[in-house]
Order: C-alpha cells, then sequence, then structure tokens
C-alpha cells in the first residue's frame, strides 16, 4: 500500500518536519505529517546545500 504525499509543503513545513525528526527519529516524523522517511532523510540532505532551508531549520530548532 503506497503512502499518498500531502500537497506541496512550505519550506517552514519542512523545517518543523526536520527539526522533529531529530527528536523523534524519522520514522516517527515521516507518519507523522504523511510523507515517507525517504522524502524526510532528502530534505536532511538539502539542509547542507540549501541556505534558505537551513536558515529556517536554524530558527525553529531553538523552540524544541
Amino acid at each position: 500500500m503506497g503512502r499518498t504525499m500531502p500537497a506541496k509543503l512550505s519550506r517552514d513545513q519542512i523545517a518543523q518536519i526536520l527539526v522533529e525528526s531529530l527528536f523523534f527519529g524519522t520514522r516517527k516524523t515521516a507518519e507523522k505529517y504523511g510523507v515517507t522517511q525517504r522524502a524526510v532523510r532528502k530534505w536532511q540532505h538539502q539542509l547542507e546545500i540549501d541556505q534558505e532551508l537551513s536558515s529556517l531549520f536554524a530558527e525553529q530548532r531553538p523552540l524544541y
């Protein structure tokens, strides 16, 4: 059974997912947001090259 992806997520939402994945793990966070673990891992790699996403992640991380 395939998982349906939600409508396009904003960069803020992706940053929130990445922060939560640090604390709750990739699988649990992916399930919560209805995305695949592969998508979360892809976004984790994007942090290294996407300055805007990296900045949003840094802003949201202290909130948890």
